[in-house]
């Protein structure tokens, strides 16, 4: 006697069958397991992709102008001068903010002037913005630790 058959279950049956199969001896894709690419040009495209980087790297290197205060109350001047791409300033001190500017000397409330938030607050230049000279910082006690970051 035959037994009825049941559509869509055999093609599924094999293909279950196949890819249980295959699951017990797959690996994960890796540089060292890499999938299997058999045309020619797709090979080289991603050979190339994986040697050319996407878009030019300019080697900006950023540097470290962190300071304390040197006379609480009193604006002083980030050595190094005006940064050429930007900067970033960050407050760690626990308490007491900060304020920066890089278009005027810094003064707390002042015109021009940006407050740094305490307890690691940072101010960054919006997107884009190139400085208009240099850092000017104030914070109202001798001693008082800032992280700058310039580029």
């Amino acid at each position: 006697m035959r037994r009825p058959f049941r559509a869509g279950l055999g093609p599924l049956a094999l293909a279950c069958a196949l890819s249980c199969a295959a699951a017990a001896t797959a690996q994960e894709v890796s540089n060292a397991h890499p999938l299997p690419v058999t045309d020619a040009s797709v090979v080289s495209a991603v050979n190339a992709a994986a040697i050319t980087p996407p878009f030019p790297i300019t080697g900006i290197v950023s540097a470290n102008l962190s300071t304390t205060i040197t006379t609480g109350g009193t604006a002083q001047t980030i050595s190094g001068g005006a940064p050429t791409n930007g900067f970033e300033i960050c407050n760690p001190d626990a308490v007491e903010e900060a304020w920066v500017s890089d278009l005027t000397t810094a003064a707390a409330n002042g015109t021009g002037s940006y407050r740094v938030p305490p307890n690691g607050g940072c101010y960054l230049p919006p997107s884009g913005a190139r400085p208009a000279g240099s850092i000017s910082v104030i914070a109202a006690t001798t001693g008082h630790k800032l992280t700058i970051r310039t580029w």
